[in-house]
């Protein structure tokens, strides 16, 4: 199988299989979803892979792979959950996914897949994709339609909160 290097970011590459898709945090394609929490590191996920982007029936699978980086090199732990289907594990860089299917049944309708990448100083980025799943099986790769939650960092030291700015009502005047 040929496989072509996809430059990700200034220090990343990925190599990427035909057919699959790779999906930039940074570059402006839409199919992958952030969130970010602070830390004393930060984390940067330059991709998000599917590969195949779409399968024909509930037997098969799709790979998916996330590339990141910690900018102080910090040791990174990936957490990967799923709303719908099953997942191969729920831990490493690679997970695969297949959907649900019991009795016959598939679990149709929008899945997605995330995973939640922590350092440990506390710094976390989440990744998610949707799948659009059929009721025979056949999955398609799309776009998040929301960006996930964050998961808050510890912090070593309180901080004080500042108060929240009053806001004009619709019917106030504008000051000049």
């Amino acid at each position: 199988m040929k496989k072509a290097l996809i430059p990700l970011a200034a220090s990343l590459a990925m190599l990427v299989a035909p057919g699959c898709i790779l999906v930039p945090g940074a570059g402006g394609l839409s199919g992958i979803s952030l969130g970010t929490t602070g830390g004393a590191g930060t984390i940067v996920v330059a991709g998000l892979a599917a590969n195949p982007t779409n399968i024909a029936d509930a037997n098969s699978r799709i790979t998916f792979t996330v590339v990141a980086q910690d900018n102080n090199a910090l040791p990174m732990q990936y957490t990967w959950s799923a709303t719908k289907g099953t997942l191969s594990a729920t831990a490493g860089q690679m997970v695969y996914w297949s959907p649900d299917n019991s009795a016959g049944q598939v679990d149709s309708g929008t899945a997605t897949v995330m995973v939640l990448i922590t350092d440990s100083s506390g710094a976390s980025q989440e990744a998610a994709v949707n799948l659009t799943i059929q009721p025979n099986g056949q999955t398609q790769v799309s776009a998040p339609s929301t960006a996930p939650a964050a998961t808050p960092a510890p912090t070593s030291s309180p901080s004080a909160t500042p108060s929240p700015s009053p806001s004009a009502s619709p019917s106030a005047s504008p000051s000049v």
